[in-house]
């Protein structure tokens, strides 16, 4: 859905609503936008909120340096690649807990669906330079050559 204001929601909403129910057809999306109940949004929403930015970033830059560690270019492994990938991945959480004293990208001692990748453990990532060179650390030499990607590692 594009973003679309309250008002204009709240309007496509009352235009649906046939005896109480929103009138859904097959392929009727773009007339409705996806609405099939009441809008619960009282203020309009345009922004991704930045805790999940960081997370999502962190674990992004996590999955690459993984995949660079183990010599994997594609971004779905098959399964002997998998292996290699859970290999370099426990290399680089070794690394990165003695330099850094962080518990990255493990589930969480609570079980209820988390990780260690907390939004403060992202901020410390990205906003404290020590643990950032920490990250660079972990990128393989013959990829961070001079701050050039060389292109050999990828054809």
């Amino acid at each position: 859905m594009e973003n679309v204001d309250i008002d204009t929601l709240k309007a496509l909403y009352e235009s649906l609503v046939v005896d109480g129910e929103v009138s859904k057809s097959r392929g009727d999306y773009e007339e409705r936008m996806g609405l099939t109940q009441t809008p619960i949004t009282s203020f309009n929403v345009h922004t991704f909120p930045i805790l999940h930015a960081l997370l999502r970033g962190l674990d992004y830059c996590l999955k690459i340096i993984y995949k660079l560690n183990a010599g994997v270019t594609a971004w779905n492994e098959k399964s002997e690649q998998a292996v290699r990938v859970n290999e370099a991945k426990k290399k680089v959480r070794e690394i990165i807990k003695e330099k850094t004293g962080m518990i990255i990208d493990r589930p969480d001692s609570v079980g209820a669906g988390g990780t260690t990748t907390t939004g403060n453990i992202a901020r410390k990532c990205f906003f404290e330079a020590k643990n950032r060179q920490v990250l660079i650390e972990c990128v393989p030499l013959k990829v961070r050559s001079d701050g050039e990607c060389d292109r050999k590692v990828f054809d």
